[in-house]
This record gives structure tokens, C-alpha cells and sequence, in this order.
């Protein structure tokens, strides 16, 4: 940061307001300081950031059980969306079947001081073990009710999407149509 302060010819609690956007600073000013960033390559460091404000800027995913292309759909998306934010996302995998693999999984994230959690699952049964030892905000992705602690759920409803989807085939004249499924149990499928 004190090169960025000497090659703009500013203090570093200028940098530092600059760069976090808080604090006032002139337009001029921000403007020589971002530049001066952009031409040292320098980047802010999120973990000092963290340490420093004391405020995470990372959201935890954890996915329980098998990663389906419909759930890795909302994994990406999440992503992004996080991205734009400006903000970090951290994954963790745990076995639904497994009470050591979940208590490691939300130990890692705990660690990780995530300010908070996206549980992508297909089983209600492992979520409602996990949410009573969730600290922080959670809102939880599944397809199935979910009977514990207070969170927010996102659903999609897959019987309305196959009956929306054959209503449609049905008004374009399709008579008999044909369904490819994977093998085995599938929530998603």
C-alpha cells in the first residue's frame, strides 16, 4: 500500500480510504490513487481487509451429497451473483449418511469466518441434522421440506416443470413423447 501512497503522492490512509470507500477522499484524489493501484498491479488483501473491519465478505456453500447438473446450475449462479457483490464463496462437500464428514464441513466453514451459508442438498434428513449448528445466516437449497431451525428455503418444483414441460409438447403436437432419466436415484431427475 505505501507504494501506491508514493507513486500517488498520498498518505497511506488515503490509499486505504480510497480502496475500502470509506472516508471522504476528492475525485481527483480516488482517481490518481486507482490508478496508481492499477499500474503496481496492487490489490487490496481480503483476509487483512477482514481482520482489520472485523466484517467477512466470503459466503460459505456447502454441498451435501451428490453435485447433480441441477445443483451445480446453482452453485455457478451463486457464484456470480456473489462475484458482482464483491464478495467471496468458499465450498465444502459432505456425505449425507456421515455425521463426521458434516460436523467437518461446518467446522471448515466456521473457520473460515463465512458471514454465511448456503446449504445445497438433496436430502431433508442431513439438512435438519446440520441447521440446529449453523451460527450464522443460512438458507438452505433443496427440493424436499425441510422441519428444523428457522431458515430460508429456496425449492424448485419438478413435478410442476415435468407437467408444464408436457402441456407444451402437448399443444406443439407431440403425441408421444420420451423421457431420459439417469440410472438409479436421482432427486433431480
Amino acid at each position: 500500500m505505501s507504494d501506491v501512497a508514493r507513486a500517488a503522492g498520498v498518505s497511506s490512509q488515503t490509499v486505504s480510504r480510497t480502496l475500502s470507500g470509506r472516508g471522504a477522499v476528492s475525485e481527483a484524489t480516488r482517481q490518481r490513487v486507482l490508478d496508481a493501484a492499477r499500474e503496481l498491479g496492487y490489490h487490496p488483501d481480503a483476509h487483512a481487509q477482514m481482520l482489520a473491519s472485523g466484517a467477512s465478505r466470503t459466503v460459505g456453500v456447502l454441498m451435501v451429497g451428490e453435485l447433480s447438473h441441477g445443483r451445480m446450475h446453482s452453485y455457478v449462479a451463486l457464484e456470480r451473483v456473489e462475484h458482482l457483490r464483491g464478495q467471496f464463496v468458499i465450498s465444502v462437500t459432505a456425505e449425507p449418511d456421515d455425521p463426521d464428514s458434516l460436523d467437518d464441513a461446518l467446522q471448515y466453514l466456521d473457520a473460515a469466518n463465512v458471514k454465511s451459508i448456503v446449504l445445497l442438498g438433496q436430502r431433508s434428513d442431513a439438512v435438519d441434522r446440520l441447521l440446529p449448528h449453523v451460527s450464522v445466516p443460512c438458507v438452505v437449497v433443496i427440493n424436499t421440506a425441510v422441519t428444523s431451525a428457522p431458515c430460508s428455503r429456496v425449492g424448485i418444483d419438478q413435478a410442476g416443470g415435468v407437467h408444464a414441460t408436457m402441456d407444451h409438447l402437448s399443444a406443439a403436437g407431440w403425441r408421444r413423447p420420451v423421457a431420459i432419466v439417469p440410472a438409479g436415484y436421482d432427486v433431480d431427475a
